[in-house]
C-alpha cells in the first residue's frame, strides 16, 4: 500500500522524495527532518528542504519546540485544493496562450518563409557543412565538377563524408561532370550519372537535401553557401530532377 501511494503521488506531480516524505508524514502525523532523513535515507539538510517544499505547497505546517522544528500533517484535502489551484492556473495559461496563438502563428509563417543563409569557407567550414548534411535523413541529390573535386586538397575529408553518408544507408543521386568516368566509386545507394565536361561545364557543386541547399566552390579555396528554405530547396530539387533525367538521356546517347 505504501509503495502504491508513493507511486500514485509521483504520478500527480510529486517528486519521489516528496512523495515518500508525505506518506511518512501521513503515517505519523508529525515528523522532524531527522526522522525523514533516517526513514528515507536522505541527508538531514536534504530532508529539511523536502519538508519545506511540502510546507510551501500547503501539505504540512511547522511547529516549533524550542530550537527544534517539527512538521505537522495538514488535511489530505490540501492536496486536492492544491491540484485544483494548479488546474485553474493551467486553464488561465491555456486561455492566455490561445489568445496569443494567432499572433504566434503569423510570426511563424513569416519566419518560416524567410530563408536562412550561412556562408562558410576553408576546410573547417566545409566539414561543418558536411556534418550538417550527415545529420539529415533525406535523399541527397547533387551535381558537381568531379575533376575539380578530385584535384582538391580536401578530397580525403570529402571521401570520409561520403563513407559516413553511405554507412547511414542514405540514398544519394550524383551527377558528375567529368572528362572521364574512370575511377568513380559506386555503391548500391549511390546512383551516379556521368556528364561529359565537353557537353556541360560546372566549377563547383550544388546539393539538395530536405530543406537545405548547398552551393560549393572548390577553387581557389573551399567556400560555400548553405540555404535553409523549403521553398528554395523544392525549386532546386525540381531543377536537379530535370537535370537527372537529362543526364540519363545523355548516357543513352553516349552509348
Amino acid at each position: 500500500m505504501i509503495a502504491q501511494l508513493v507511486d500514485e503521488l509521483t504520478e500527480l506531480g510529486f517528486s519521489a522524495r516528496s512523495a515518500e516524505a508525505y506518506v511518512l508524514l501521513a503515517q505519523r502525523g508529525e515528523v522532524s527532518a531527522q526522522d525523514v532523513g533516517k526513514t528515507c535515507s536522505l541527508p538531514r539538510s536534504t530532508a529539511h528542504d523536502v519538508m519545506m517544499t511540502l510546507v510551501d505547497h500547503g501539505f504540512a505546517r511547522i511547529r516549533t519546540l524550542g530550537k527544534h522544528r517539527r512538521f505537522v500533517m495538514q488535511s489530505p484535502s490540501a492536496v486536492q485544493s492544491a491540484l485544483d489551484e494548479r488546474r485553474k492556473e493551467a486553464e488561465m495559461r491555456l486561455a492566455k496562450f490561445e489568445h496569443m496563438l494567432p499572433s504566434l502563428r503569423a510570426l511563424h509563417h513569416v519566419g518560416g518563409s524567410s530563408p536562412v543563409v550561412r556562408y562558410v569557407e576553408g576546410a573547417e567550414g566545409l566539414r561543418s557543412v558536411q556534418e550538417e548534411f550527415e545529420a539529415l535523413t533525406g535523399e541527397i541529390l547533387q551535381l558537381f565538377d568531379y575533376d575539380a573535386f578530385s584535384r582538391c586538397e580536401e578530397r580525403r575529408a570529402t571521401d570520409r563524408h561520403r563513407d559516413a553518408i553511405t554507412g547511414r544507408q542514405r540514398m544519394v543521386r550524383s551527377m558528375v561532370v567529368t572528362r572521364s568516368d574512370a575511377g568513380i566509386r559506386t555503391e548500391d545507394r549511390y546512383m551516379i550519372r556521368a556528364i561529359p565536361s565537353s557537353l556541360f561545364q560546372i566549377s563547383g557543386e550544388i546539393s539538395v537535401c530536405e530543406d537545405r541547399v548547398l552551393l560549393l566552390s572548390y577553387t581557389p579555396d573551399f567556400s560555400a553557401v548553405v540555404i535553409r528554405s523549403s521553398v528554395i530547396a523544392d525549386v532546386c530539387r525540381a531543377t536537379l530532377e530535370l537535370a537527372w533525367r537529362t543526364a540519363g538521356e545523355i548516357e543513352k546517347w553516349m552509348k
